[in-house]
């Protein structure tokens, strides 16, 4: 397994690091080890549902991943879930030109604090750019 260190922070300042350790080849599984919980072991089809898994658990304790998977604009293909389990996924523009390309990065790479969301605001995020790209908007 590999192990990543990545933060975690509250929207109050406070920090906290994690490790995680990952699978490199299916199956795919991680562990998040942290003073805030001990020890959590997750198996899932991607590493990037692994990584939602774990904010289930933790947004609602007011934590947030500090690394790329949290970026609003985060978002993992069908390609890059089945050749790489999702180690590296995509970052679409903030400013939703539909014309750039999306920038791969690696799924536990850090990333700056005003980009990353909950569960949910991702979602909505990736909702409204797919309307505009889809020409809904």
């Amino acid at each position: 397994m590999t192990v990543r260190n990545v933060d975690l922070f509250n929207r109050t300042g406070e920090s906290v690091s994690c490790a995680i350790h990952h699978s490199e080849v299916p199956p795919w599984r991680m562990i998040a080890e942290c003073v805030l919980w001990g020890s959590w072991s997750f198996e899932q089809p991607d590493l990037y549902e692994c990584t939602l898994r774990l904010r289930e658990r933790i947004e609602p304790l007011g934590w947030l991943l500090r690394c790329n998977c949290s970026c609003l604009n985060a978002f993992v293909s069908g390609m890059a879930r089945d050749m790489s389990g999702a180690q590296r996924i995509e970052l679409f523009p903030f400013d939703r030109d539909l014309a750039a390309t999306p920038r791969i990065v690696e799924l536990f790479d850090p990333a700056p604090v005003h980009q990353i969301g909950t569960i949910e605001e991702q979602e909505a995020w990736l909702r409204e750019f797919w309307a505009a790209f889809d020409g809904r908007k």
